[in-house]
């Protein structure tokens, strides 16, 4: 073989690694009750500083398979907001907040406390520290609250 399609190959190869391999959160998104997973399901990351957590500084919505990617993400401390409409939890109250899921705090929100009036919506929040060269997976499995 060609030393010069070799060393190509190995370039390409390279790079194609290092673009997929940056820093940045994944994960998936699923119903714990059903175990399916929850497409159209908003991701946000948020830059968090000493006066907060309100810079977004990347979005994504879940795909078919609940599964997000929010890929070459800066080194910093992060809050990951996912937010999806309309749960299918009944019996909750209009605003409930509870520990859940391991690294995930999650609120659910209803009767029009959160944009059109009858409106519900849940929202599972986790505070991350990301490290130069490393990803961070983040997985919810949400069930209903009993």
């Amino acid at each position: 073989m060609n030393y010069r399609v070799a060393l190509a190959l190995l370039l390409a190869v390279s790079i194609s690694t290092a673009c997929s391999t940056g820093i940045g959160v994944h994960g998936q998104v699923m119903d714990g009750g059903t175990d399916k997973p929850l497409a159209d399901t908003r991701v946000e990351l948020f830059r968090c500083s000493a006066s907060g957590c309100e810079d977004k500084v990347a979005s994504r919505i879940t795909g078919s398979d609940g599964r997000y990617a929010l890929p070459q993400v800066a080194p910093g401390t992060y809050r990951l907001s996912i937010t999806w409409e309309d749960p299918p939890c009944p019996g909750i109250g209009p605003v409930d907040t509870f520990e859940f899921s391991g690294e995930f705090v999650v609120s659910y929100f209803g009767y029009g406390m959160l944009g059109v009036p009858g409106q519900h919506r849940m929202v599972a929040t986790d505070d991350l520290e990301l490290e130069t060269g490393r990803s961070v997976q983040l997985d919810l499995q949400f069930p209903c609250p009993q």
